[in-house]
């Protein structure tokens, strides 16, 4: 499909890309917006990757994209108005985003949207990694090194697919006939300071391992058992989900296809503008890296 098909006119500012002055520029391609919501002090690896996989895969298929940072705030008024009055054809948008009202506000407006993660609460489009295989592919990891104890550090939120993480750890342990205990499930919010605290509590309930179902919050969690003297993995084996963090061979984890992701986020959404219906859920696998956090022996 040539942008022909779908492209209009559109009006861009420069200020959604660098924060400069208002500037007008005509294009025959479509405008794809980009939300990702990012924390202001210090994006996670996973937000860039996102950010960048999304950029790659957009100017791939001949479109222009415009990224515009969701960090818990309201953009300036110039830069709503804009969103609101069709500066993008079309937006992709990570489902953290929707906590926050603006963002929610434009992908409940009718424009093409394709979500990266289901919507806590809409029946929109989305693309995501299949966290309950990936879940499963983790506990019978750990199950084959010997572990019992599969403990979970999970997400306090309402979306979908941190609870499919959630059933497939209950999956995989059932699959690997181990006790399934929710004394040895603890919630997070996704920082690696409550991977840290979830964890020393999970050790404390005798886990043997811990899964989180975040590389951050993984990555707290190793840190603060060293920190207390807690051998990883001997005494305890951690893993997590994502992969969007360097693959140093320290931490087990499955593998988000970023690119994979955007590419099929960019696809539906070509097809919305050409007025067809994008598929209302894909999962795609991602890939069991594993590290030293689960194994003394490395891969």
């Amino acid at each position: 499909m040539g942008p022909e098909r779908t492209a209009r006119t559109v009006v861009t500012w420069c200020s959604l890309l660098t924060g400069g002055k208002e500037e007008r520029v005509g294009s025959r391609v479509p405008v794809i917006g980009h939300i990702v919501h990012c924390n202001r002090d210090a994006p996670h690896r996973w937000e860039l990757a996102t950010i960048e996989a999304l950029s790659r895969q957009t100017v791939a298929a001949g479109a222009l994209p415009v990224v515009i940072s969701d960090v818990e705030t309201e953009p300036t008024d110039a830069i709503l108005q804009a969103l609101r009055r069709g500066v993008v054809d079309a937006l992709a948008v990570t489902a953290f985003s929707c906590r926050t009202l603006w963002v929610d506000e434009l992908v409940r407006s009718g424009m093409p949207v394709m979500m990266i993660g289901p919507h806590a609460t809409a029946s929109l489009p989305f693309v995501t990694i299949d966290g309950r295989a990936a879940m499963e592919s983790l506990v019978h990891h750990l199950a084959g090194q010997g572990r019992r104890r599969i403990g979970l550090i999970a997400a306090r939120t309402p979306r979908g697919d941190m609870a499919s993480r959630v059933d497939g750890w209950r999956r995989g342990l059932a699959e690997a006939q181990l006790l399934q205990d929710d004394q040895l499930m603890i919630e997070g919010d996704l920082t690696s300071e409550s991977g840290a605290q979830a964890a020393i509590e999970l050790w404390r309930r005798q886990a043997d391992a811990i899964i989180a179902v975040t590389d951050p919050m993984a990555r707290g969690a190793i840190r603060a058992l060293e920190e207390s003297g807690v051998d990883v993995p001997a005494d305890v084996a951690v893993a997590g989900i994502d992969g969007a963090g360097p693959l140093d061979g320290l931490l087990t984890t499955v593998c988000q296809p970023f690119d994979l992701i955007a590419e099929t986020i960019i696809t539906e959404l070509l097809i919305q503008l050409d007025g067809g219906a994008s598929s209302p859920e894909t999962l795609l696998l991602g890939d069991l890296s594993i590290g030293s956090s689960t194994v003394t022996t490395g891969v």
